[in-house]
């Protein structure tokens, strides 16, 4: 709903206010789980009585609550027609078609396949690194998350300030770059004397650029794409994503199986940076802008 809410000057902006936003609701709700887990009797009830299942229907419960201001409040320009699954698979295929009309467009999105598959291992393989390399409690794990949600908001909020800036393209280029060094850090965690110690500063290094990167993100994508086909090139971008990461955590397995070390699985995920960030640098956001303007859609298009 990027190009129903903002104008394109404001993607960038409008995007990372979104993330931040998100994580600080999500960051709420965590404070609310290490509550019922750990301080149970802040909430009049006996120790015990709330389990991480608990969590996940707190999880439920508030996903239901903030998607009514939503459809309440918003409604859709550019994607606001009926879809059903025919529809659906009609618009994959065109949205593969239209690849070609789009060449900035394809190179970023393969880029983004890429560091984004990183950026998903590393969030989540970070709980089994606390927990498995550096033997963290589960409340040590709950307070590290909520550290990494709070820092995320503000990272969220300065890489909409850079973005703005400059651009889009090198916001991201940043936030590539410092999670390249946090594979390398994970790697060679404990290389200043205390693992423990440094995987909380690394925990802020990631909270930074997490939100800031995937702000970014969009915000480029929603430049890159054509302005009447939000929906589809969006909904494909999901799609591919979804597919897409499961190769980082398969990668970051295989390391982790061959080595035996977690450590080297971490290092593992590198490539996914560099191989993202060399297709980046090769994306103009001035010529990906024209080349979405000047799209246009085959004639089989409109009647698929």
């Amino acid at each position: 709903m990027l190009l129903d809410i903002a104008d394109p000057q404001d993607y960038a902006k409008v995007s990372s206010i979104g993330w931040a936003w998100g994580y600080l609701g999500g960051g709420i709700l965590l404070a609310v789980n290490l509550v019922m887990l750990q301080y149970p009797h802040l909430l009049g009830a006996a120790p015990g009585t709330f389990t991480v299942q608990h969590c996940f229907l707190s999880a439920a419960i508030w996903w239901a609550v903030f998607t009514v201001p939503i459809a309440l409040a918003v409604r859709g320009g550019h994607s606001s027609h009926t879809v059903n699954i025919r529809h659906a698979i009609g618009a994959l295929r065109r949205s593969i078609r239209h690849l070609s009309q789009l060449p900035t467009f394809t190179r970023f999105f393969f880029a983004y396949l890429l560091y984004n598959d990183g950026v998903e291992t590393v969030i989540v393989m970070a709980s089994i690194f606390g927990d498995q390399e550096l033997h963290l409690a589960t409340g040590e794990l709950v307070l590290f998350f909520l550290m990494v949600q709070g820092v995320a908001f503000i990272g969220s909020i300065i890489f909409g300030i850079i973005a703005n800036k400059f651009d889009n393209r090198r916001a991201v280029l940043i936030g590539v770059g410092i999670w390249s060094f946090v594979s390398l850090w994970g790697w060679q965690l404990g290389w200043l004397g205390d693992a423990k110690q440094e995987y909380w500063f690394l925990g802020i290094l990631a909270g930074l650029v997490m939100g800031g990167t995937q702000a970014a993100s969009r915000s480029l994508q929603a430049v890159l794409i054509p302005p009447n086909y939000s929906a589809e090139f969006f909904s494909f971008f999901a799609i591919s994503g979804k597919f897409a990461s499961a190769v980082g955590p398969a990668i970051f397995g295989l390391a982790v199986w061959v080595t035996g070390s977690l450590r080297v699985g971490m290092l593992s995920l590198l490539i996914f940076f560099i191989l993202g960030a060399w297709l980046l640098w090769g994306v103009s956001e001035e010529q990906g802008r024209r080349e979405a303007l000047a799209f246009e859609p085959a004639a089989d298009d409109h009647q698929s």
